[in-house]
């Protein structure tokens, strides 16, 4: 059964034009039917998977390792010298390798040195930067500045001279400031001798920025004196910042460091017990030499003058005698006081050196000169 292509009627046979629309019937017009769609097979299940079969382990046997046979030293001479050869033929190799093709050999590498300046400035500070060796203790450091102190070339002299500058007002700044400046050197390790400039190194500015350090902590232990018993103690406590902060300003140069509260707080608590030593026990001993001497002065020249005429005791210890034993005694606790400066702040810059080499690459940073 075909039917027509433009009108869709059906026909039998092979007619040549559509009894219904007269339309040409050619053999490519006749339009098979569709065969009818055949509906699809089930699908069949599949087979379930078999489950694999236990593995079974397998054992390993441990073969013992054979230790190597001991080498000789004749042998370990022979294969060292090998060795040095082939690096020494391999070097050889490489350097007319570069000669060949550069025109010259490349220059083998050479490890910087470090100046004491430039170690403080490099940003790890370990045992072998710091001439401290890591020590965390302030045992020994009277002793080393001690040490220092009297095999120091020129002490008496200059000891002398500073005494005389020290009995003049304003001048003794600059006893201050020297002894301030040769202390800093210990934090450096720059030099042990005494510098033979009084008043170079901005000596006279250093002590009196350090003068301006005592004046601010001297009227705060005057306020602290007004309490019985606590604020004694509290006063002598301060001396310790107040001698710490001085050193803080002469190794930075900067009168602001020696008011840096936390600063100095952070420092003094790794070791106050030494800071205390430091700061008290020179002034003691000056103290006590100073008041045995003054008492021998005093004892030996009134019983001189009793013993010449009883009469000019009295006018003699009142008169110009009695004048010049005071500045005498006055230029002696001033000379002695300058050597137990000397000690101490050369006591404090061993100790900033151990526990605060913060300060000294700060020094550096700044540009304050270690000399």
């Amino acid at each position: 059964m075909s039917f027509c292509s433009q009108c869709g009627a059906e026909y039998t046979g092979t007619p040549k034009f559509c009894v219904n629309c007269g339309a040409s019937l050619a053999p490519a017009d006749f339009v098979q039917p569709a065969e009818p769609i055949r509906p699809a097979e089930p699908i069949q299940p599949a087979e379930p998977i078999q489950p694999a079969e236990s593995v079974q382990p397998i054992e390993l046997e441990a073969t013992p390792v054979q230790e190597p046979a001991a080498v000789s030293s004749a042998d370990s001479d022979a294969s060292a010298g090998v060795g040095a050869a082939a690096g020494a033929a391999a070097a050889g190799v490489g350097a007319a390798a570069g000669a060949a093709v550069g025109g010259s050999p490349e220059p083998s590498y050479v490890p910087p040195s470090y100046s004491a300046q430039q170690d403080y400035s490099r940003s790890s500070y370990d045992q072998n930067t710091n001439p401290y060796n890591g020590q965390k203790t302030s045992q020994g450091l009277l002793g080393l500045a001690w040490n220092d102190v009297k095999t120091a070339e020129g002490l008496v002299p200059r000891t002398a001279l500073l005494g005389l500058v020290g009995c003049v007002p304003i001048l003794n700044f600059v006893t201050t400031g020297y002894c301030l400046r040769w202390g800093r050197r210990a934090a450096f390790r720059t030099g042990d001798e005494l510098p033979t400039d009084l008043f170079g190194d901005k000596a006279f500015v250093t002590g009196f920025y350090g003068f301006v350090i005592a004046l601010v902590f001297g009227l705060v232990m005057s306020l602290c004196n007004l309490i019985p018993l606590v604020g004694w103690i509290a006063a002598l406590a301060l001396c310790v910042p107040m001698m710490l902060g001085t050193t803080y300003m002469a190794l930075v140069d900067q009168l602001g460091a020696g008011f840096r509260v936390s600063d100095l707080w952070e420092k003094i608590k790794q070791d106050f017990g030494g800071l205390l030593c430091i700061c008290f026990v020179p002034s003691l001993i000056v103290l006590l030499v100073v008041m045995f001497v003054v008492f021998m002065f005093f004892g030996v020249s009134m019983f001189a003058v009793v013993a010449v005429d009883t009469s000019s005791a009295v006018a003699g210890g009142m008169g110009l005698f009695g004048v010049l034993i005071v500045l005498a005694c006055c230029y002696l606790i001033v000379a002695v006081s300058v050597v137990a400066n000397l000690v101490t702040y050369r006591a404090l810059g061993y100790w900033v050196g151990r526990f605060a080499p913060d300060w000294v690459q700060e020094s550096v940073r700044t540009g304050a000169s270690p000399l």
